[in-house]
């Protein structure tokens, strides 16, 4: 059975699609948090953009993150 509902999601119930949403953008929100927190709301976008320390930082964090929860679900999914 899958964690999140990705490998059935043709018949995924409100829970499942409630987790996938809430595992996906949880690493998001944490980067708007912190960004928002540190050094300004879109000072943190714009100094992602052109290659800032902290911010750019996310950007691997939130890729792998993402990455991980797919190939997760989908293991679990196929067993």
């Amino acid at each position: 059975m899958s964690i999140i509902g990705l490998s059935h999601i043709w018949h995924a119930n409100g829970t499942e699609l409630f987790a996938l949403v809430f595992l996906v953008t949880t690493p998001f929100v944490l980067f708007f948090i912190v960004t928002w927190h540190y050094i300004g709301f879109w000072t943190g976008v714009f100094a992602g953009a052109v290659g800032s320390g902290i911010s750019i930082l996310w950007i691997p964090i939130l890729v792998v993150w993402t990455l991980l929860l797919l190939v997760l679900d989908l293991l679990i999914g196929i067993n």
